[in-house]
């Protein structure tokens, strides 16, 4: 196997297990009933209207997304992309599925610090799948496209397509609530801090594992 190859995959291995503790952040925050993300707001709307599971409708949004970023800038779809669309759903269905009702009935109080918790444990999970570098979820590529096309800064392109996300989302009958503010609050700041460490190690345990794969050959 080649360096190019090598890197590849290691950075593959490494996206996949920020996919599975996305998967387990996600299926708290639908678990916890107080709201979720703006996405994760919008795939309850489509549950709700079409009767079909969350990790279902979260696969279907990310195939009508990905379809629609392919015939406006198909260059930004990427090997993470698809990866996202395939595994993020079926594992929500399972998350939810193991979860099943752990936080039913919890005191608010205590559901709250669980959402802020957990907005840590989201936040980790997207700066490693940012930092493995090989594509963005068709839900981040909203804003980045946004801003290109509009020129907007991505700090504002964002907030708007989230914007748009919640209210339809809201309308098709998706949840709306304190949990929804929390995170749309914490996850910037979170994700920020997160970054500064997942860059790094990422970077490290990539070229750790291509100098090894050149010693070897």
């Amino acid at each position: 196997m080649n360096k190019i190859n090598k890197e590849f995959l290691v950075r593959s291995v490494i996206y996949m297990i920020g996919i599975v503790i996305l998967i387990f952040g996600v299926s708290v925050f639908i678990s916890l009933d107080l709201g979720g993300d703006a996405f994760t707001v919008m795939v309850m709307g489509i549950s709700n209207q079409t009767g079909l599971s969350i990790g279902i409708s979260n696969m279907a949004l990310n195939l009508i997304s990905i379809i629609a970023i392919y015939f406006i800038d198909r260059k930004s779809i990427r090997a993470g992309t698809i990866m996202i669309f395939l595994f993020l759903g079926m594992g929500i269905d399972i998350g939810l599925g193991l979860i099943g009702g752990f936080f039913v009935g919890m005191p608010m109080p205590v559901a709250i610090v669980c959402i802020i918790l957990n907005c840590f444990v989201v936040a980790f999970s997207v700066a490693i799948l940012i930092s493995a570098n090989i594509g963005a979820s068709a839900y981040d590529l909203y804003g980045i496209i946004v801003a290109e096309r509009t020129k907007f800064e991505l700090k504002l392109a964002r907030p708007i397509c989230d914007l748009v996300l919640i209210v339809v989302g809201v309308v098709l009958g998706g949840k709306l609530g304190i949990g929804t503010f929390i995170i749309m609050i914490l996850i910037g700041p979170l994700l920020q801090f997160c970054l500064k460490y997942t860059g790094k190690y990422v970077e490290i345990a990539v070229i750790k594992f291509a100098k090894q794969e050149v010693l070897e050959s």
